[in-house]
């Protein structure tokens, strides 16, 4: 039976002065390309939405100028990837576009991942916002292709940046899991669909003296 995770998430958009942008988690279908494009994630998982609430982005809490939907719950079973995106744009233009790839697992660790936010005189909510709570492992370009999925070159330009990435995340690990990329195989169809799953482990004698 596959064991499902309690995976906190949050999303939404801002309008300030001199900036804009938006943050949110899509899901990833199994064994499709990892590109730009948006999954909603309900239409993949069961949301729950019982602690959900919404916070304005700006001290006037126009709605339509942005906020942010804090403390929903998704189940994710284990071995699916989740894309969290971080774009903003800074007097018109780009500033920021920054995409992290997390496999979740029940044996990883527990990660926070918080989007940071720029400073302006308008923001309601902070410099940096949790947008992802939950057991998962941030994959690198070479893991990612390594579980058998595609990035397609222009999405890797434009969303996976290191210094990007660093500027638009923070990573906060708070429990050491005993799952890492070596523990995990994955098997990829004929139809495309990839199932990634853990390696099993031989079995150890026990031999008593």
């Amino acid at each position: 039976m596959e064991h499902v995770n309690s995976i906190s998430i949050s999303h939404g958009k801002y309008v300030f002065t001199n900036a804009s942008g938006s943050v949110y988690i899509s899901a990833i279908k199994q064994g499709s390309q990892i590109t730009s494009g948006f999954v909603m994630p309900s239409t993949m998982y069961k949301e729950r939405t019982a602690h959900s609430r919404y916070i304005p982005s700006r001290h006037s809490g126009r709605k339509e100028l942005g906020g942010f939907n804090v403390g929903k719950t998704l189940e994710v079973p284990d071995g699916r990837l989740l894309k969290i995106v971080n774009n903003g744009k800074r007097n018109g233009r780009d500033y920021i576009n920054a995409s992290l790839i997390v496999l979740v697992h029940k044996n990883a660790g527990m990660l926070d991942v918080k989007a940071r936010l720029p400073s302006d005189r308008d923001n309601a909510i902070g410099s940096e916002l949790s947008v992802f709570y939950g057991n998962g492992i941030i994959l690198s370009n070479s893991d990612v292709e390594e579980l058998g999925y595609d990035m397609p070159g222009n999405f890797v330009s434009r969303y996976r940046n290191q210094e990007e990435l660093d500027e638009g995340f923070i990573l906060e690990r708070i429990t050491e899991g005993s799952f890492t990329m070596s523990d995990v195989s994955s098997v990829k169809k004929a139809n495309g669909v990839i199932t990634i799953m853990a390696k099993v482990k031989p079995r150890t004698r026990k031999i008593i003296l």
